[in-house]
């Protein structure tokens, strides 16, 4: 995950600019190298899971919030009413992706998160090029990631950046396998978390 102070012009390239630190619940594990063609391959062919189910229903639940709000500028009891139930779904795509997941192996974890890759501290090294399954949960509307990303930096902290003495190491991963929308989810999740941040800050 590169910084840098200019957004680039494609909305293809913005995903990957757009970034905020945040915390989510996220489990990782180090793929073997003789096993990441079995995992991709079966990422790709493996169908909906209670993850990247939960992540859909939010794609198709943000495509409809511009009608939304046409809705409710002619008619607002429709638009109260409309937005009852979607406040309904997400309960639903909530309690489809929790079902018999132990979120016991979810910690909650401090990460800077773009459409391009994560940040986030580790109880080891990782070393660069590994590649990480992550499993992440975007606490905001629950919504579950499921992706592969390859390890592009990973330094120990120093004494002033160390904030738990059991994850001395930052390590930076770069999506390489993502399903589009749910990159586009946590493009969207920064977006509205940046958005949010600044709403509050006008307030204060």
């Amino acid at each position: 995950m590169n910084d840098t102070s200019v957004p680039p012009a494609s909305g293809q390239d913005r995903r990957h600019y757009y970034r905020i630190d945040d915390n989510a619940l996220l489990a990782y594990r180090v793929v073997p190298p003789d096993e990441v063609q079995t995992a991709i391959t079966r990422f790709h062919v493996g169908g909906s899971d209670r993850f990247s189910l939960s992540a859909n229903y939010a794609g198709n639940d943000t495509a409809l919030v511009e009608a939304l709000s046409r809705i409710r500028a002619e008619y607002p009891s429709v638009a109260l009413y409309l937005e009852g139930m979607e406040r309904k779904m997400n309960l639903l795509a909530h309690l489809v992706m929790t079902t018999n997941e132990d979120f016991s192996e979810y910690p909650t974890r401090s990460l800077g998160l773009s459409g391009g890759g994560a940040a986030f501290d580790v109880e080891q090294e990782i070393p660069v090029g590994a590649v990480i399954e992550l499993k992440m949960v975007l606490l905001t509307r629950y919504n579950g990631i499921l992706a592969y990303g390859t390890v592009v930096h990973c330094a120990p902290h120093s004494e002033e950046t160390l904030h738990d003495p059991h994850l001395p190491w930052r390590v930076a991963v770069n999506f390489s396998t993502i399903r589009e929308r749910d990159r586009d989810t946590i493009t969207r999740h920064v977006l509205h978390q940046q958005a949010a941040r600044l709403r509050k800050r006008r307030f204060e």
